[in-house]
């Protein structure tokens, strides 16, 4: 599940679109307000805090959106540059970095 869809928000909404829709949902699930309940209600609003909390952090602003969606490429294989699957494995100088075979990094095919 996408930190967009923990809150309920799209990826094109505004820093404050998405912070007013944190705080709403947090308002509603914060393990405060589930004092005195059962124990299960409470587990569960604390995993819904905990879930909302840990999604507001990777989308708040609009640098941590981009760094969580290179992560998201770099995970499913695809290049961050052009959005192609050609991502590859290979060693420079005794690092190994990634190189995407469709655009060897530049962001057009060859």
């Amino acid at each position: 599940m996408t930190p967009y869809a923990v809150l309920l928000v799209k990826p094109t909404d505004t820093e404050d679109i998405i912070r007013a829709a944190y705080h709403a949902l947090a308002r509603e699930s914060h393990p405060d307000k589930f004092r005195n309940t059962t124990s299960y209600e409470a587990a569960q609003a604390e995993l819904l805090w905990t879930a909302a909390t840990t999604a507001y952090t990777l989308v708040k602003t609009e640098s941590a959106r981009a760094k969580w969606a290179a992560q998201q490429y770099l995970l499913s294989g695809m290049c961050a540059t052009c959005s192609g699957y050609g991502v590859t494995g290979t060693r420079l100088a005794g690092r190994k970095i990634r190189v995407c075979a469709s655009c060897s990094g530049e962001g057009r095919s060859r």
